[in-house]
């Protein structure tokens, strides 16, 4: 029954998304990215990160920053062959267009020790005529690494080359605590999904559901002796293009190769309905010779994936998890907080007791659906609203973390629950 539920509420949700979203086509047939209610580019959505183009090019290719149609089609050709049997190990990463372009007649896993995933868990590559996802520097590869860089990539190498003293002998990404962010991987746990209010974005990643949350207000970084896995980030608007700037990171961090000396920038900048071009920049002279920087298209996913459980590398968890700690930093117990198209996190608390699923009438139409946490643990419930001009009366006293009517075209106010159920 269960099942039954979810394939309606999704189907539900992307109608609603595609009667809702409001894309600025130009008379000139320009396109112009929509504005949320407060006057921001719309970011919000869940971006895929699926690209075959490998992160850095490859040398045999020198200079060439494309590849023609024909060299393309020809590419995908045998990467169609090489990974056509789902039973064939998983290719990570960069190994799809390698592989291809050395025109492999069959792949092994770089775990060769105990196997890896086949490749039946990895999702379908999207291709392109470019030949590296870096940019800068010119050649499409990334700067020379310091002695001190190469010193510590030797000692990672031993510390996997050898069994573990004690649990934090190993990496965090081994022991599933985190895996980083920026996250550049494709292909595997390579969605992230977007949040905007007034003054924050969070930025929330499929791998390990690593939610950063970034404010926009102004405020200066955290002081310089306080680090963390995911770095401390203060986000801005550069005309229609979300900025952010990334530093303190932990000595126990790692993006490619660098740790605590790193400061990152990203620009986000929707430049059509379906595509976020994604740009990340690095720079740390303890790890490279010069910064650089890489571009990554990300291309929107169907609404679904809201709703839908998503596969950890780790763990399963509840679809309503996936917001639990942005409710919890953002909003008080008794607020209702908007997550996504006509989506909202509400208190369990505020609802009368009912069963997992519950839909929300007024006489003979139905208005919305409720979907309360399994675990009795999580105080969650998300309130999809079916149509934006109804009116939702949740709980009997509450307060707004922010002004949700404003936020999407539904009107939810926290007064009384209606009859009916």
């Amino acid at each position: 029954m269960r099942r039954v539920l979810t394939t309606a509420a999704m189907l539900i949700a992307i109608a609603a998304l595609a009667a809702g979203t409001a894309v600025a086509q130009n008379g000139d047939g320009s396109w112009t990215a929509p504005k949320t209610p407060f006057g921001h580019p719309d970011l919000q959505g869940v971006w895929a990160n699926n690209n075959a183009t490998p992160l850095q090019r490859p040398e045999v290719l020198g200079d060439r920053e494309f590849l023609t149609d024909e060299e393309l089609a020809a590419l995908q050709s045998r990467a169609n062959e090489l990974f056509a049997l789902d039973g064939g190990d998983a290719a990570f990463g960069d190994s799809v267009f390698t592989a291809a372009l050395n025109d492999a007649k069959d792949f092994t896993s770089r775990d060769r020790a105990t196997g890896n995933y086949n490749q039946f868990w990895l999702v379908e590559r999207d291709w392109n005529n470019r030949t590296s996802l870096v940019i800068d520097p010119p050649n499409g590869r990334l700067p020379e690494t310091t002695q001190a860089a190469k010193m510590r990539a030797a000692d990672r190498s031993t510390r996997r080359g050898r069994h573990a003293a004690w649990t934090d002998d190993r990496s965090l990404g081994e022991r599933c605590v985190s895996f980083g962010a920026p996250r550049l991987g494709a292909g595997y746990n390579s969605y992230y999904q977007l949040f905007q209010t007034p003054d924050h974005v969070v930025v929330l990643m499929e791998m390990a559901h690593d939610a950063r949350i970034i404010p926009l207000d102004g405020r200066p970084h955290v002081d310089d002796d306080i680090r963390q896995w995911l770095g401390d980030s203060r986000g801005y608007w550069d005309g229609d293009t979300l900025v952010v700037e990334t530093r303190n990171y932990s000595p126990l961090a790692n993006f490619q190769g660098a740790a605590e000396h790193v400061e990152i920038t990203e620009r986000f900048t929707r430049v059509s309905e379906d595509v976020l071009q994604y740009e990340i920049t690095a720079n740390d002279s303890t790890t490279w010779a010069r910064p650089w920087t890489a571009m990554i298209p990300l291309e929107a996913t169907p609404i679904a994936a809201h709703l839908s459980p998503p596969v950890l590398s780790c763990s399963y968890k509840d679809p309503s998890e996936l917001y639990a700690w942005q409710f919890n930093s953002l909003a008080g117990s008794g607020t209702a907080v908007y997550v996504g198209d006509r989506q909202f996190l509400v208190n369990r608390g505020l609802l009368p007791d009912t069963a997992p699923w519950a839909v929300i009438s007024r006489g003979e139409t139905s208005i919305a659906v409720v979907r309360v946490a399994d675990d009795p643990r999580n105080d969650l419930a998300l309130v999809e609203v079916f149509d934006p001009e109804e009116e939702i009366q949740l709980g009997v006293s509450a307060s707004f973390g922010s002004t949700v009517d404003t936020v999407v075209g539904a009107k939810v106010h926290l007064l009384s629950y209606p009859s009916g159920s």
